[in-house]
């Protein structure tokens, strides 16, 4: 069991970073593509008005 235990934790700890580098990723491609569509919006917006 304790063996188990050590093994997860160095696992949790080997991918730790990795994780956090995704979901860091994640957020920014998000906040991303929010920019994006917004500055769509707002092209079309000027184009059609």
């Amino acid at each position: 069991m304790k063996t188990a235990f050590m093994f997860f934790a160095r696992l949790m700890k080997l991918w730790f970073p990795y994780l956090l580098v995704y979901k860091l990723l994640l957020s920014c491609g998000t906040l991303y593509l929010g920019m994006l569509i917004l500055r769509l919006y707002f092209y079309l917006k000027i184009m059609v008005v």
